[in-house]
């Protein structure tokens, strides 16, 4: 399955630092299809930490979503809307599709796996993954993340994945780690775009 990036220009003062689970509600609201779509994942927002629990975008951050190319007209209804992520205002511009690049190291700022929820649990269920894909990485974990989704407390982890092959990082962008990438967990970038330190 192919798929595709779709980035779009984002404007917002200030967004819940960690709004994977509340941005997905509010793209559902705006274009119900993304819901039941197969193979969607959500980019978040980078920013930097400016309060209890909000983040400011940092310059140039966009929000994303990673889909299967034939399902492209599913952003489309997203340009110029607005979203509300829990009384914070984000507003869309216009967007871009870019295709998937290959990078030496991937990073998503959080992953989360059923039951590994202590870090070394954690790194032997990534290993698992990737060893399944037929992947070669060296893993790194980051630090330990709490989200509320749908009223449950899910743990994951930041982590990045290094010495990557072109077809390899080709494949973990496509198939991504763990699950909850509706709610933008495990979706894989290239490292130096976004660090899995974010707040």
């Amino acid at each position: 399955m192919s798929k595709v990036d779709v980035w779009f220009d984002t404007r917002a003062a200030q967004l819940p630092s960690l709004h994977g689970y509340v941005l997905y509600a509010a793209l559902c609201r705006v274009q119900p299809a993304i819901h039941t779509a197969e193979g969607v994942g959500v980019h978040t927002v980078h920013g930097e930490r400016v309060g209890p629990r909000r983040i400011a975008p940092v310059r140039g951050a966009r929000l994303g979503l990673r889909l299967p190319a034939e399902a492209l007209p599913l952003a489309l209804p997203l340009a110029h809307r607005q979203l509300d992520l829990d009384g914070c205002v984000v507003q869309l511009g216009t967007f871009e599709v870019a295709p998937l690049r290959p990078a030496r190291s991937l990073s998503t700022w959080m992953a989360t796996i059923k039951n590994a929820t202590e870090e070394g649990a954690f790194v032997d269920a990534v290993e698992h993954q990737l060893a399944a894909l037929g992947v070669a990485a060296t893993v790194e974990v980051g630090p330990r993340k709490v989200q509320r989704i749908a009223g449950k407390a899910v743990v994951g982890f930041a982590l990045r994945l290094h010495h990557l092959s072109e077809d390899d990082s080709l494949l973990l962008q496509a198939e991504g780690v763990g699950g909850r990438r509706r709610m933008g967990c495990g979706v894989l970038r290239a490292s130096s775009v976004h660090p899995p330190e974010q707040a």
